[in-house]
């Protein structure tokens, strides 16, 4: 009997040993070696035992008696100051046997309350079911290890653990080892590390349905595109009924609907295109306040404009605005068909993820559409660049080709009428025409013309007058261009567009030229530059072709001059050998006369052409001397013409009763004194009455009259009387011989009825004597009579 409880204790002593070392294979480093140290030494004092046998119970009882005893003290040292919690139970009612310190600690129970009472009557295993699969567990198993399961501590608080559980048998009944190892911290850090896992895969799957969506809309380039398909990725991705993509147009105040999906066909009306008004709309202030919407319940919206749309529209919405360069570009509407919905921070989220992406689209489908624009722009730019760059140089040609032209001709007219042919050729107009200025009767004359139709205005007289406002501006030297509604306009009825454009130089507008186009085209800044530039060489042409012809009358002058000084020269030579030979002639002649009435002759031959000499030799000296003198004379004398004129008169009066001529004198005695020079007017009436005594036949007039006039003498340097002086006599100077009188040694080719003769200087001298007295000498012959009128100031 004794053999028999003695190989009990050793097994039970065993099995818990056992079942410690299992356990210990749970635990962690730290705590298993400490536990499998002591397991160790237990192990090797229960091997030490002898195992008692019949013969010698008596002899071997004691020692083997307190080696038990040791090896239960030492396990029950072991089982307290194990680690682990750890409770002996019987099975079926789960009243605790023994409980160690670790369990005590666990659970929050003191040993006296835990020792003979049940898990039931703590409540340490609130769940009926754990405790339930427990029991099942063991019965089938004969062990349970790492159950996961709930227990409660006294305080209440719920704690997870594995259970591990052997089955002992204690004094006959059956009893449950179980150890104890609370997972609750792990079991926080496995849920955290759980959610963080959750998290990710859900950031992950977020990612790959954001990178999707991305790819998806930037595939194409095109707003429409990006539009239906943002909308239909938006609605799969989220399981959304409804997408729409609304933008806001703020010129017309409206929500303009440009794209949508539906998750079902037919579920919702379409809406594209539809406008949803933008003024009284509290959603679409929010949303400019570019605040996130959500409605959960459309039910609850209020205000005209919404309520309306959710009717068409019922269930839950979420309202995300799109920003486009930092301001509001549209929303992004999802909508949950028929039935409420709490839109979760995760839906937010992502559809507030989707809509930047989407702004990231729309910005650059119009940054492409602006960049297709800009190149469009710009080849059109460089097509018209080139266009402007092959005209320009077009143009460029025509000007250097008319420029060669004129600048090789000196003849105006062909000068402007090449620069109007070529000018008409090279800018294809209908006509184009050259107008020649008279200013004094103010007209413009077309003096050249090009055309391309039947109708001309060549030689046409034009009034200034007719078109006022484009002469005021072409005098002025500036173009114009202008559709008149004159009937010189037309042409077959069809109304012109004309420019035109000054020919003008640092003097004068000399003329103008005029293109004529049909009155739907106008001539643009290129056009406008070549007439310019065209009339600028047109004017430089003509003014050296004046010049040239100019030049060639000067030259013309010069060589009259040159014949003139060697007429002159022919002439002086001629009339100073003339008396010189004469006087010769009667020296000799007067050497051999054989009487003295003979002598007497050539005495008087010989004094009369020394005479003759010696006034042409005066005459000669006295012009040159008022030619180069350029102070004048001295107007100081005092003259009363009624009591001088007689005496210049005098002299004269035996030739005229000689040559039977009558005198005829008009002298008022009451005209004003005149302050002039006696020597120099007396020079002037003397050659005018005897030129007027060397032309006037027998029994003609001779009139001299004189009277004061009031008006005064351009070149007077104040205003004062005029003394008038006539020299009339019968007659007649011929019309082309009139202006010359007053040329050097020029006489009047068969006019002197008396053969008088003369040097011919007498009128030219008689005009500078006029002009040194500030005087004005004019001669006219008219009806048989030729006149000479000095006008004289009375105060020079």
């Amino acid at each position: 009997m004794e053999l028999h409880s003695f190989e009990q204790r050793m097994e039970t002593i065993q099995e818990r040993i056992s079942s410690l070392a299992q356990f210990a294979e749970q635990l962690s480093a730290d705590q298993a070696a400490i536990l499998k140290t002591s397991l160790d030494e237990l192990s090797s004092l229960t091997k030490a035992l002898p195992a008692p046998s019949n013969n010698d119970i008596s002899s071997n009882n004691q020692d083997a008696q307190f080696l038990i005893c040791q090896s239960e003290e030492k396990l029950s040292k072991i089982f307290q100051a194990s680690p682990i919690a750890i409770s002996i139970s019987t099975i079926t009612e789960g009243r605790f046997i023994d409980v160690n310190n670790s369990f005590v600690d666990l659970v929050g129970y003191s040993r006296e309350e835990l020792i003979n009472h049940t898990v039931l009557e703590l409540a340490i295993w609130p769940s009926a079911e754990d405790r339930k699969r427990l029991i099942e567990l063991i019965n089938r198993q004969g062990l349970v290890r790492s159950l996961e399961a709930k227990y409660a501590k006294k305080s209440g608080e719920m704690r997870d653990a594995l259970v591990s559980v052997d089955v002992l048998e204690i004094d006959g009944e059956r009893c449950a080892l179980a150890f104890l190892n609370d997972i609750t911290e792990r079991k926080q850090a496995e849920t955290q590390l759980q959610q963080l896992y959750q998290q990710t895969q859900y950031q992950v799957q977020r990612e790959r349905a954001l990178n999707r969506f991305t790819q998806a809309v930037r595939n194409s380039l095109d707003i429409d595109c990006i539009f239906a398909t943002a909308a239909q990725e938006i609605g799969q991705m989220l399981q959304i009924d409804y997408v729409s993509i609304l933008q806001y147009v703020p010129q017309r105040q409206i929500w303009l609907n440009v794209a949508e999906y539906e998750q079902q066909l037919g579920l919702v009306p379409t809406g594209v295109g539809m406008e949803i008004p933008d003024a009284d709309n509290p959603l679409a202030a929010r949303l400019k306040q570019l605040e996130v919407v959500r409605i959960d319940n459309t039910q609850v919206l209020n205000d005209p404009i919404n309520s309306s749309l959710a009717e068409e529209f019922p269930g839950a919405w979420l309202l995300i605005p799109l920003q486009y360069q930092g301001s509001l570009w549209g929303s992004l509407t999802l909508s949950q068909r028929d039935s409420p919905h709490t839109w979760q921070d995760s839906e937010v989220d992502l559809g507030c993820a989707i809509a930047d992406q989407l702004a990231l689209a729309i910005q650059q489908s119009e940054l492409y559409q602006q960049v297709q624009q800009l190149n469009a722009n710009l080849e059109q730019q460089v097509q018209e660049r080139t266009q402007q760059l092959q005209r320009a140089l077009s143009f460029e040609s025509l000007l250097k080709r008319i420029t060669d032209k004129v600048r090789d001709s000196l003849d105006e007219g062909q000068i402007l009428q090449t620069a109007v042919q070529e000018l008409g050729l090279g800018l294809q107009v209908k006509r184009c025409e050259t107008a020649l200025h008279d200013l004094a009767q103010q007209t413009s004359a077309i003096a050249y013309e090009f055309t391309a139709v039947p109708h001309t205005y060549s030689g046409q007289v034009v009034p200034i007058a007719e078109y006022p406002d484009v002469y005021e501006q072409l005098l002025q030297g500036q173009g114009v261009q202008f559709c008149p509604i004159y009937s010189r306009s037309q042409t077959n009825g069809e109304p012109e567009a004309i420019f035109s454009y000054p020919i003008s130089d640092d003097h004068e507008v000399l003329g103008s030229l005029h293109l004529c186009k049909s009155a739907q085209a106008c001539f643009d800044e290129s056009e406008v530059r070549i007439v310019q530039q065209v009339a600028n060489q047109c004017a430089i042409a003509m003014r050296q072709a004046r010049l040239y012809q100019a030049a060639q009358a000067q030259v013309q002058a010069l060589e009259g001059l040159n014949q003139l000084k060697d007429d002159f020269l022919s002439t002086v030579s001629h009339e100073l050998r003339t008396p010189v030979s004469n006087m010769k002639m009667a020296i000799q002649m007067l050497k051999i006369a054989p009487s003295i009435e003979r002598r007497q002759r050539y005495l008087e031959i010989l004094q009369m052409e020394c005479t003759r000499e010696i006034e042409l030799i005066n005459d000669l000296l006295d012009l040159q001397r008022l030619e180069s003198q350029a102070d004048g004379i001295a107007l100081e004398e005092t003259i009363l013409l009624p009591d001088w004129l007689p005496s210049v008169i005098e002299p004269f009066r035996s030739r005229i009763q000689e040559r039977q001529q009558i005198l005829h004198m008009d002298v008022p005695a009451d005209l004003p004194p005149l302050i002039s020079d006696h020597a120099n007017l007396g020079r002037v009436l003397a050659e005018l009455i005897n030129n007027a005594c060397k032309y006037t036949p027998a029994g003609h007039q001779i009139i001299l009259s004189t009277w004061c006039e009031s008006e005064s003498l351009a070149i007077a340097p104040t205003p004062q009387p005029v003394i008038a002086l006539r020299v009339r006599n019968q007659a007649n100077i011929p019309a082309a011989q009139l202006g010359r009188v007053f040329e050097k040694f020029y006489r009047v080719p068969h006019a002197d009825p008396w053969q008088q003769g003369g040097t011919g200087l007498g009128l030219a001298l008689v005009q500078k004597l006029v002009e040194q007295l500030q005087g004005v000498l004019q001669v006219e012959s008219a009806d048989g009579w030729t006149t000479f009128t000095v006008h004289l100031p009375t105060q020079p």
